[in-house]
C-alpha cells in the first residue's frame, strides 16, 4: 500500500476565504476563482490517503474536516438523493426519518459551511454529474476535496464539460517522501 503525501500549497489554495461569500453571479472567461472550484484526487484503490488530514491541519491549524463517502447506487438518478442523504446525515447523524431530510436540503450548503471546513468526499468515482454540480463553491458549499479510486470520474466530468471548469487543480499529490 502506497502512502499518498498531499501538497500543502495546494491545499493552501483551496480553503475558505471571503470571495466566498460573495461568489461571482457572471461567468468569467479563463479564471479559476477559489470560490469556484473543488479538488479532485485520482488514487489507487489500495492508496493510504491518511496524510490528507494531518495536511489540511498542517495547513489550516483547527480545521473542521468532515468525511462522507458516496453512496454506491445503481442508477444514477438514485445515488444524487443517497449522496444528498449522506451529506445531511453527516451534519445531523439522529435525523430521524426521509421525510424530515426533504426539510433540510434547500438550506444544506449553507449548513455544511457552518458545519466544516473542508469537505472529504471518498469513491467520487460513483457521483453522477448532478452531485458534483451541487459541491461547487459557487453554490455556497464548503471546499471539497474528491478522491476518486476510478478513472470513470473522467467519463463522468466529460458527460457535463462545465463541471471540468469547477476542477481548480488535479494534482493535489505529491511524490512519496523518501524515507
Amino acid at each position: 500500500m502506497d502512502k499518498i503525501y498531499f501538497d500543502r500549497s495546494a491545499l493552501r489554495f483551496l480553503a475558505k476565504d471571503e470571495s466566498d461569500e460573495q461568489a461571482p453571479s457572471t461567468y468569467v472567461a479563463n479564471a479559476f476563482l477559489r470560490s469556484n472550484g473543488y479538488a479532485l484526487a485520482m488514487v489507487d484503490p489500495d492508496a493510504d490517503v491518511s496524510d490528507l488530514k494531518q495536511a489540511i491541519q498542517e495547513v489550516h491549524p483547527g480545521s473542521r474536516i468532515l468525511e462522507v463517502t458516496a453512496p454506491e447506487t445503481e442508477k444514477e438518478e438514485n445515488a444524487h438523493q443517497a449522496f444528498l442523504n449522506n451529506l445531511v446525515h453527516a451534519i445531523h447523524p439522529s435525523l430521524p426519518s426521509s421525510d424530515f431530510l426533504e426539510q433540510v436540503y434547500p438550506t444544506l450548503p449553507t449548513q455544511l459551511y457552518l458545519a466544516t471546513d473542508f469537505l472529504i468526499v471518498s469513491h467520487a468515482e460513483r457521483l453522477g454529474t448532478e452531485s458534483l454540480h451541487s459541491l461547487r463553491r459557487d453554490q455556497g458549499m464548503p471546499p471539497a476535496i474528491l478522491i476518486a479510486y476510478d478513472e470513470c470520474i473522467l467519463i463522468t466530468l466529460v458527460k457535463d464539460l462545465t463541471l471540468v471548469r469547477h476542477i481548480n487543480f488535479c494534482n493535489l499529490m505529491t511524490t512519496p517522501m523518501s524515507k
